[in-house]
């Protein structure tokens, strides 16, 4: 009897989060030589640079994870992903990120 409990608690919490499941809004994984900016979950959000010369990270081809390219960031540099993440347009959102440092304690 409690096999049938439990088996039905579980098909429950599964059906459940379900319902949870949030679409893939923007996916970067620099792979790409001739734009590695490019969106790889297929929505076209490119990122762009801010145009400002003192606000643009650097591409190295060779700086990543065992020479698989990568972004340098100075401290003012970044990148603009085109996706509204205000809570009125997206209301829960979660992003992450593999990120090297080269300083501690700056």
């Amino acid at each position: 009897m409690k096999k049938h409990i439990f088996l039905a608690t579980t098909t429950l919490a599964l059906c459940s989060l379900a319902g949870v499941r949030a679409d893939l809004v923007g996916l970067w994984t620099f792979d790409n030589a001739d734009d590695p900016r490019e969106d790889s979950s297929g929505n076209t959000n490119t990122l762009t640079d801010p145009g400002n010369a003192g606000q643009v990270a650097t591409w190295g081809g060779a700086t990543g994870y065992n020479g698989s390219g990568g972004y340098t960031f100075d401290g003012s540099d970044r990148l603009i992903a085109p996706i509204d993440v205000n809570p009125g347009v997206m209301a829960q959102m979660t992003w992450g990120a593999w990120v090297r440092t080269d300083l501690l304690n700056a």
